[in-house]
């Protein structure tokens, strides 16, 4: 027999939640698991740890479950292609002080195990240049920056020294941007982007944001 705070049960009973049953927390009203209200009546005072908390959620006006601000994702996201001809000498996305994500992948992918797909470069604020440092992804790894993100040019190339066989190449890159009015003008092809290249202007409403 199951003991507990609420009625007990036997058997397969023990397992089955009742119409109303604390140890299941809140269950009455249809809502599984969802935490009960406050009983009625009930205050925080003001000068408690807890009321103190409360005031400043309000006065700053950040969502919170339950709050009094709804949550609203203010990031407008793209994704373009990185073809096999994209420039070199372009970036493939221009600087965007907005940009709150970022992610790149190369796709490229062997056909048999003897082949070796190309690797891809990634550089920030200035084009790769063969022999100087650069973030180099491997066949089917991607790049994926969404906490501190740099808001620098952004250029890419393809590495086929080391390629050989039969190989599938391609990749491609996402960008975020902070937008929470919908769609920012951002979303456009890079100018000059000649060569294959592709992009997005960096050009902002609102640049101090």
């Amino acid at each position: 027999m199951l003991q507990g705070f609420g009625p007990s049960y036997v058997g397969a009973n023990m397992l089955v939640p009742q119409p109303y049953d604390p140890q299941w927390t809140k269950i009455d009203d249809g809502i599984f698991n969802a935490y009960p209200p406050p009983p009625p009546g009930s205050t925080v005072s003001p000068n408690s740890t807890a009321g103190q908390i409360a005031q400043v959620i309000r006065r700053s006006g950040v969502p919170v479950p339950n709050g009094p601000v709804e949550w609203n994702n203010p990031t407008t996201a793209a994704t373009l292609p990185i073809t096999p001809s994209v420039s070199t000498n372009n970036p493939v996305l221009n600087g965007n002080r907005k940009r709150n994500f970022l992610a790149v992948q190369n796709a490229s992918r062997a056909a048999t195990s003897a082949d070796v797909a190309p690797d891809l470069l990634v550089n920030f604020a200035s084009r790769v240049i063969a022999g100087v440092a650069a973030i180099r992804l491997s066949p089917g790894v991607g790049l994926i920056l969404d906490y501190i993100v740099p808001r620098d040019d952004i250029y890419v190339a393809w590495d086929l020294s080391a390629a050989t066989g039969t190989y599938t190449q391609g990749g491609s890159i996402t960008q975020g941007a902070h937008s929470p009015d919908g769609v920012p003008d951002w979303l456009a092809p890079a100018g000059g982007g000649g060569g294959g290249g592709v992009g997005f202007v960096g050009h902002e409403s609102n640049p101090g944001l």
